[in-house]
């Protein structure tokens, strides 16, 4: 009896949401080896059948010597043989969030800490200008 061993192997299939101003490739490990050619889109990566932890983020200051992971994500799959699984990754708006990764296509992070920025800023430039307003009448 014999067995195909591409029949025997099972894909994870990540697919990484390209941010908009993206300046670097993300990383991607699985079971703690490194995928050396990840990249934005679709990365279809061979594996063999059973338990992998995928890990996926983003280089910060690429190609200099302070360069360093941020927005991570890590999960655990199980991979049948034969098999391909998907995974979205999603990186968050802000540097020190943490990254999403899931079954299904992913939101990104940290759209709350940025709407609750914006309001915080507004309310203090209108607090300026009352008090500005007040001080200086016309």
């Amino acid at each position: 009896m014999s067995t195909d061993a591409s029949k025997a192997e099972g894909k994870i299939l990540v697919y990484a949401h390209l941010p908009r101003r993206a300046l670097a490739d993300p990383g991607i490990k699985v079971s703690n080896i490194p995928i050396s050619d990840a990249c934005w889109g679709l990365n279809e990566i061979s594996t063999t059948p059973g338990f992998h932890r995928v890990r996926v983020w983003v280089w910060r200051n690429p190609g200099r010597h302070d360069q360093y992971p941020y927005g991570t994500a890590v999960t655990g799959i199980e991979v049948a043989p034969g098999q391909s699984v998907e995974l979205y990754y999603s990186p968050p708006l802000i540097p020190y969030s943490k990254g999403r990764i899931g079954p299904t296509p992913q939101r990104r992070a940290g759209v709350a800490v940025l709407v609750a920025l914006g309001v915080a800023v507004s309310l203090v430039l209108l607090l300026i200008i009352v008090i500005i307003a007040d001080i200086a009448p016309l």
